[in-house]
């Protein structure tokens, strides 16, 4: 039974999940990937398709039976018990002071390209940022789901223009790779890998959904074929356009260029809208996190406050740490892809632990697309390089100090698939 007031149809589900996806990412990444990997990139981002697609069928076969706000930590303990419930939440908790300062710093990418902004002044834009994503919040899920439709109905068709513009060839669409890119492909994917993780905050907003049963597993199967679409076709305008050496800037660029200057504000407004959605979704389902754990009495009570339907106490936290770590990491101690790779440690893990209860909690086809996670999952991980070793260190510290409790809950349960 839900613990909320459900608000959210299948749009807005699906909206909130390709905006998680899509957001912070859509006009970066796929030129960092060109960058690595050059043609080749496209092959990289076929791999995470493919990677992807498993664990989105078990997310949507989990969230089906069983929807409830703690997500992948509340799977865990049907299928675990509450030590590995206590580590997994942690470790998704453990992405706001990483994961998050770097979604701020990939949206001041693009209010740069309008505005030059000097060290501290991005550091102001980036807490006004912040600031009205707090605003949004507190006006409730419902709310979030409106806006966010229109931000991505509008990038998608800038998009689409632009591409329409470029305009694509058949050789920029068609992947190709030789041997000796194969350490380039496992690299560009290892980075790429940030575009594709946001399922778990649709599990965490699944006590929102009017009818999760329906809506989860087909926002996110749709979520992820959308976003892979999307990102397969920047990275072909990109390499379309012919560059000699591509720019980091090479999506502004190509907007200058096939639409004039009006392109370049476009450019940065649509991909500062997505980047707010993106954070807004994220900071959506980790309140929420807290909020259930908080209310099944695993953190403080005072946790659980609601107003509204809105985890007000929780939302404060998530907030204030966010604050605190962006002024951390102004002062320059790691750079964006690092922050990126280190957060992309902590959501790998968090799909493993999710692939896992669902071996024990799925039954038939489910538990076979389950295994396939599982070993996606592993080779995903591979790909970190020394983030992964972070990952280890991160989770058999939590591990460590978790409550000594390894009873299954007494309500385990398996459906059939």
């Amino acid at each position: 039974m839900s613990r909320s007031t459900p608000q959210v149809g299948l749009l807005g589900a699906l909206v909130m999940l390709a905006t998680s996806l899509l957001g912070s990412s859509v006009f970066v990444v796929p030129v960092l990937g060109v960058q690595l990997a050059g043609q080749a990139s496209l092959v990289s981002w076929l791999l995470l398709i493919a990677f992807m697609l498993p664990m989105a069928m078990v997310f949507g076969r989990l969230g089906r039976a069983f929807p409830h706000a703690g997500g992948v930590s509340h799977w865990a303990s049907r299928a675990f018990g509450g030590r590995l419930e206590w580590v997994s939440a942690l470790l998704l908790v453990g992405v706001i002071p990483v994961g998050l300062p770097a979604a701020l710093l990939l949206t001041m990418v693009f209010v740069n390209y309008a505005f030059a902004l000097d060290g501290t002044a991005s550091l102001v834009a980036q807490l006004a940022v912040l600031g009205a994503v707090y605003g949004l919040n507190r006006a409730g899920v419902r709310a979030s789901a409106w806006v966010q439709t229109l931000i991505i109905v509008a990038t998608l068709g800038f998009i689409a223009v632009l591409a329409w513009r470029t305009p694509i060839t058949v050789g920029a669409l068609i992947p190709v790779a030789t041997p000796s890119d194969l350490g380039a492909i496992a690299g560009a994917a290892g980075l790429m890998l940030w575009c594709f993780l946001g399922l778990e905050i649709v599990a965490n907003l699944a006590e929102e959904f009017r009818n999760p049963s329906r809506d989860i597993p087909l926002s996110v199967i749709g979520g992820v074929t959308l976003a892979g679409a999307v990102y397969y076709l920047c990275a072909s305008t990109v390499l379309a356009a012919g560059f000699d050496r591509v720019p980091t800037d090479a999506l502004l660029v190509i907007a200058a260029d096939r639409l004039g200057p009006v392109g370049v504000y476009l450019l940065a407004l649509f991909g500062f809208l997505a980047c707010f959605a993106s954070l807004n979704t994220y900071i959506n389902g980790f309140s929420r996190q807290l909020w259930s754990l908080a209310d099944e009495g695993k953190l403080p009570v005072w946790l659980a406050t609601r107003r509204a339907g809105v985890p007000t106490v929780a939302l404060n936290c998530v907030i204030g740490v966010c604050a605190l770590s962006t002024l951390v990491f102004h002062a320059g101690w790691l750079d964006l892809s690092q922050l990126i790779r280190l957060a992309n440690s902590h959501f790998v893990l968090i799909y493993g632990v999710a692939m896992a209860s669902a071996v024990v909690l799925l039954n038939g086809v489910g538990r076979v697309i389950a295994w396939a996670g599982a070993l996606a999952c592993g080779l995903g991980f591979l790909t970190l390089g020394w983030a992964a070793v972070y990952g280890v260190a991160v989770f058999a510290g939590l591990w460590w100090i978790a409550p000594q409790s390894n009873k299954k809950a007494s309500w385990i349960a398996t459906t059939k698939s």
